[in-house]
């Protein structure tokens, strides 16, 4: 990465998640439209995390890749956390190492065992070597394979319809915590009115959401 920093066709940034439990910034989204409007050709999307609740990247990337290092573990925790099935690419990393191999087969199998529709994309398993540039043009081409199949098959406007609901879900969170914020006078009503019983706690979040301004 300092290697690419200094080119200027190259746009590097890091986004605080800043609370955000999905595993990136809700500034991605707007991040990667200016890009776009930029003509970047490719946006690439690091996340922070690969668990369960860190999946988020599911709503902004096209494509996505997993990638697994041998002897460390990666093939079990990737099983137990399920992001096998989220994976478009899997990227055995240090594919020098002993292990790459074991690695490669566990993940296989894994794929081999997931339920599929015939017709569905089937994620290709590259073993790369970053230090040496080995694995990259393998790379390249299933990533490539995979934006052309996204068109074929008409995958790519259901993830355009995705992105869009999840932009307006975040979007619509955001609005919904700074109204929550201590001392607004909407809030305090409808505090007021669940403590002395007279809305429920699910009425009271309605009425926020509603953006009604008194208490029937």
């Amino acid at each position: 990465m300092n290697a690419l920093s200094g080119d200027t066709g190259i746009f590097i940034r890091s986004l605080a998640t800043r609370g955000a439990t999905g595993g990136l910034s809700r500034a991605v989204f707007d991040a990667i439209k200016v890009f776009d409007a930029a003509r970047f050709d490719r946006v690439l999307v690091e996340t922070v995390g690969v668990g369960q609740d860190e999946i988020d990247v599911m709503s902004v990337a096209q494509t996505i890749v997993v990638v697994s290092v041998p002897g460390l573990g990666d093939d079990i925790q990737a099983i137990k956390a399920g992001i096998l099935e989220i994976a478009d690419v899997h990227v055995v990393n240090k594919a020098d190492r002993p292990g790459a191999d074991l690695t490669a087969s566990e993940i296989r199998e894994s794929l081999r065992l997931a339920s599929s529709a015939p017709d569905s994309w089937r994620p290709p398993i590259i073993r790369t070597v970053a230090t040496g540039g080995k694995g990259f043009d393998e790379l390249r081409e299933a990533l490539e394979e995979h934006q052309s199949w996204l068109t074929a098959s008409g995958a790519l406007e259901l993830y355009e319809r995705n992105a869009a609901t999840s932009q307006i879900r975040w979007a619509a969170v955001d609005i919904a915590m700074r109204s929550t914020q201590p001392g607004t006078t909407h809030l305090n009503e409808l505090v007021e009115g669940v403590r002395i019983g007279r809305l429920s706690p699910h009425e009271a979040a309605h009425a926020l959401v509603s953006g009604k301004t008194q208490l029937d």
